[in-house]
């Protein structure tokens, strides 16, 4: 009887114990989430503020002067955009493609991406130069690897300096609707290839056809 009473406080010991732990690791989760959020909107303010200060070259007359500025640092805010949405990727893998921080992030990110895209256009058209600029509007509802744009995106990005802003669908915000309304946006994925839409997965040889067609 005793041994029974002994294994009997063993297992409520290891319950009490491994509960603790699945606690613990549910606590530690949700600050790491908190302050991983957090720290994504400082990022995302200090890329707004970079932004602004990009828009006021854009407000200086003389082209001769603003138009090299505005090359060398629109490419930074670009990089610094793209890293931001890399680091909301991983974020969004590790909190979840439907947590509710992680869609208030891509409502923010939605916003920037559309900020610095139609500052990109207003300063092409301003200093006469030209961008390869996709517009990749996806759905994380039923991902796979195997149709993610973005991955066929990368294989032709470096031979023709491809600009890209990605828009999920599924993010309710203002600037995602009035996207998808303005390029009536009924399928996920669609892309459009400096102004040309495609409708439905595309892959890399497809896109570089495209691109080549384009710039030829």
């Amino acid at each position: 009887m005793e041994s029974r009473g002994l294994k009997a406080r063993l297992y409520f010991f290891a319950f009490v114990i491994s509960l603790l732990l699945f606690t613990v690791g549910i606590v530690l989760g949700w600050q790491w989430g908190f302050a991983a959020a957090n720290q994504m909107k400082s990022e995302l303010d200090s890329l707004s503020s970079e932004a602004a200060g990009v828009e006021l070259v854009t407000l200086m007359g003389n082209e001769s002067f603003a138009c090299p500025i505005y090359g060398s640092e629109f490419a930074r805010l670009f990089q610094g955009t793209e890293g931001y949405g890399a680091k909301l990727a991983d974020l969004e893998q590790r909190k979840g493609k439907m947590d509710p921080e992680v869609m208030e992030l891509k409502k923010d990110y939605s916003a920037m991406q559309l900020r610095n895209y139609l500052l990109q256009q207003r300063m092409d058209a301003k200093c006469g130069t030209r961008h390869n600029i996709i517009i990749y509007f996806y759905s994380n509802e039923g991902y796979s690897p195997e149709t993610d744009e973005g991955l066929q995106i990368g294989q032709v990005d470096t031979q023709f300096g491809v600009y890209t802003y990605h828009f999920d669908v599924n993010v309710d915000s203002p600037v995602v609707r009035g996207l998808k309304a303005a390029y009536g946006i009924n399928v996920a994925p669609t892309l459009i290839i400096n102004g040309e839409k495609r409708e439905g997965f595309t892959g890399a040889a497809t896109i570089r056809e495209v691109l080549a067609r384009q710039n030829s």
